[in-house]
């Protein structure tokens, strides 16, 4: 028979996540993606805590900052279009009222170190290796927020000083919480706007960074997401209509190589349970009775049986 595409093997994986583990997503939407569907299915997950962010020195601030648990001052924000915003956080967390911006941000920075502090793993993903930087305060932003980009300089990050802030970030996290381990993979979304030439040419710099990364730290692993849409399924039908972002099948087939590739045999006993749970919550019988309740909570009580026995062991 014919083969229609190339499949990618199952990556060996050196460890195993359980739902109890706490885990935190930073990066790109597709840390979203993956972060949000296992904290949806009652994994302890938090992610993006500073928001959406793209650009290796982006999210290396972002994790310094939870490190050391540096909340923001009324200095450290902007405002533009009557919105307060920070040029280290996604859209999100702007707002017209300049101390609830801030107790956004701040409450999140609180949330993120406590997560940290305890987390067994943490994954990163990486968008581009392109930067803005403002020229007026010579810094590079995480996020231009719509702001004209005549006020910036656009180029990409050097291997050197990608590689160097990893170092940076690395050793403060591992003084930090020495147990962690560290997922990273590339977003396999196109940032056509930048052109496609130079979208490869970013991702290319990551893509060598974070194998050097793994071949260095026995504490840092890769996911192949990048790989599972570009070469694997390689067709237009798993993207949106921008032809740039995974549509939601494509999104699915990456979660399910995720799960595959790391979770154990408890967590996808586990997992199989929550979502028969949550389907059979979320149903809307046409007529309310005694059977769709007691299903409900025979589930529920099955959720519990499971999660007691794993404390246990």
């Amino acid at each position: 028979m014919i083969p229609l595409k190339l499949d990618l093997p199952l990556f060996a994986s050196d460890f195993k996540i359980n739902y109890k583990d706490k885990l935190l997503f930073v990066g790109s939407c597709f840390s979203e993606n993956i972060g949000h569907y296992l904290s949806d299915n009652y994994f302890d997950v938090q992610v993006n805590p500073f928001g959406i962010l793209y650009q290796p020195l982006a999210i290396f601030n972002c994790m310094d900052r939870l490190i050391n648990q540096t909340e923001f001052g009324e200095k450290d924000l902007v405002f533009h279009q009557n919105l307060w915003y920070s040029w280290e956080h996604h859209g999100r967390f702007s707002h017209y009222d300049k101390n609830i911006c801030l107790e956004q941000i701040n409450q999140q920075i609180k949330n993120g170190h406590e997560q940290l502090k305890q987390t067994k793993y943490l994954l990163l993903t990486f968008g581009t290796s392109i930067v803005y930087e403002l020229l007026d305060e010579n810094r590079i932003v995480a996020n231009c927020h719509k702001v004209p980009n005549t006020q910036f300089k656009k180029y990409f990050l050097s291997l050197e000083t990608i590689q160097k802030s990893f170092a940076d970030f690395y050793y403060q996290l591992k003084i930090f919480n020495p147990e962690i381990k560290i997922i990273c993979t590339i977003s396999p979304v196109r940032h056509w706007r930048d052109g496609l030439v130079e979208n490869n040419k970013s991702k290319s710099r990551l893509i060598h960074c974070v194998h050097e990364w793994t071949a260095n730290y026995d504490d840092v692993f890769y996911f192949p997401a990048y790989e599972l849409i570009i070469d694997d399924l390689r067709d237009y039908r798993f993207f949106e209509r921008d032809l740039c972002h995974p549509n939601q099948l494509g999104i699915d087939y990456v979660i399910e190589y995720f799960q595959k590739m790391y979770l154990d045999d408890q967590s996808k006993e586990y997992l199989k349970k929550v979502i028969a749970y949550l389907k059979l919550k979320n149903h809307r019988p046409q007529f309310e009775n005694n059977k769709h309740k007691n299903k409900i909570e025979f589930l529920k009580i099955e959720l519990e049986k499971v999660y007691q026995i794993s404390i246990k062991k």
